[in-house]
This record gives structure tokens, C-alpha cells and sequence, in this order.
């Protein structure tokens, strides 16, 4: 139920869809209509501007996630749980196309093949792929050997993911734990996690923040809309995550 509930949120905190809707009855609303349709038209080109500023979206990201911290980290950590999302198996071509939260992975990778990290936990990895295609990826791409990875693959959303971290890693309360996931994510992760009664250090990747040049930061961005969805929806996710714990 609850996952069913995170994937409605989800939709509801896409600013692209309220535009398309205002849109849609701007264009189609009966001609007696014409103030309200008139406000629509207004009200989706405001939205649209707001919602497609890179630097309105870089101010509120900056101030919702947290510092990235690291290239100052020299901890050694006994496991690295890294959250899914950043790929997926294509079944036509027979391989693993990664996302843009790849840096998940890439920065517990570095890590790792830096000794910080004994093994990486995988949770919710959306790869549905069998486990030996799964290993040998890890081992030809990223050089990581099979013994030094957990999968996780069945977690559909930030609660599993902690849940079930939480229950592979209960016969080890002293280990110490570092989470990777991207930056927009880490606020929600973090509250889910200590929910769990899992006590880890939290690694924020994936920073999607623009530059600061002043033009490009105040050009409109289609990109900015979807960054938007993703930040607004972790805004709700933690409401919803506080109200149903």
C-alpha cells in the first residue's frame, strides 16, 4: 500500500503535469469560459518560467541538501550501502544502461578500490537481471570482485531500501555504515535510515546544482523541470514518510 502511495505522490509533485493540465483546459474549456481560461494560459506560463529557472532551482537545492563531504572523508567503513535507481537491465540488448545516479556508485566504487570500504551493499539496485550477469558487470566494469558485494535487488522505495538493509546487517550493530545516494534523496534517506535504527554517516552524491555563470544561470532550462519534479518529490516524501512512520 504504502509503495503504491509513494508512486501517486510521485506524479503529484511533477510541476510539468499542472502546467500540461492548465494547458490543456486553457485550450479546451467552452468559449464562456474565457476569464478562466485566460488565467490558465497566464497561470501555465508563470509555472513554466519558475519552474524552468536554473537558478530559483539551484538556490532551493543548495538549501535543501547537504554539503558534499566526500573528498574529506578518511573513514574506514566496514560496509557501503549504496541506494538502487541508477540503471536498469534493457532485455533487448542484454546489457545494464546506468543513469545519472550513477555517482552512487562511482563514489562507493572509489572507496572502495581506496580501502575505506571492506564491502558494498547494494539495496534496490532495479536491475532485474540475474545475479551472475549482475557480478560480472561489477567485476569487468568497475573491478569489484563478487565477495565483496551484498545485492539487495528486491527494495522498490527509500523505507525498503531501509528495511531490508536493516535486517541483513542486524548481526552487526558495531559495524560502521556508509550510505551513498544522491544529494536531493539524502535528506529523506537519512530520516528513513534513523527510523530503522540504522546508524551510518551519509554520503551525498550526484550533485545537480548549475554553475554560476549568470547568464546560463538565468536562461530557462527544460532540464530544470524534471530536476524540480525530483526535489519537490522529496520534499513530499519526507512529509509523508513523518506522518505514516
Amino acid at each position: 500500500m504504502f509503495y503504491f502511495l509513494s508512486r501517486i505522490f510521485a506524479w503529484v509533485a511533477e510541476p510539468l503535469a499542472y502546467i500540461f493540465i492548465c494547458f490543456i483546459l486553457a485550450v479546451f474549456l467552452p468559449a464562456k469560459f474565457k476569464r478562466t481560461k485566460l488565467c490558465l494560459a497566464i497561470i501555465a506560463i508563470a509555472m513554466s518560467l519558475i519552474f524552468s529557472n536554473p537558478m530559483l532551482y539551484t538556490y532551493a537545492e543548495r538549501s535543501w541538501c547537504p554539503t558534499d563531504m566526500s573528498q574529506s572523508d578518511t573513514t574506514h567503513y566496514d560496509y557501503g550501502v549504496v541506494l538502487g535507481g541508477f540503471g536498469h537491465y534493457d532485455n533487448n540488448t542484454g546489457n545494464i544502461d546506468y543513469h545519472r545516479a550513477i555517482d552512487r556508485l562511482f563514489t562507493a566504487v572509489r572507496y572502495y578500490r581506496q580501502g575505506r570500504i571492506d564491502y558494498i551493499l547494494l539495496t534496490g539496485d532495479g536491475l532485474t537481471t540475474d545475479s551472475a550477469t549482475f557480478y560480472r558487470e561489477m567485476q569487468q566494469l568497475f573491478a569489484i570482485p563478487p565477495q565483496a558485494l551484498i545485492r539487495e535487488p528486491l527494495a522498490r522505495s527509500t523505507r525498503e531500501n531501509a528495511q531490508y538493509t536493516a535486517r541483513l546487517l542486524q548481526q552487526h550493530n558495531d559495524a560502521r555504515i556508509a550510505v551513498f545516494t544522491s544529494a536531493i534523496h539524502m535528506p529523506r534517506t537519512q530520516l528513513t535510515f534513523s527510523q530503522e535504527g540504522v546508524s551510518a554517516t551519509y554520503i551525498p552524491c550526484d550533485f545537480r546544482s548549475r554553475s554560476n555563470n549568470f547568464f546560463a544561470m538565468w536562461f530557462p532550462s527544460p532540464k530544470v523541470l524534471a530536476d524540480w519534479g525530483d526535489l519537490i518529490h522529496e520534499w513530499v516524501g519526507c512529509v509523508v514518510y513523518r506522518l505514516f512512520h
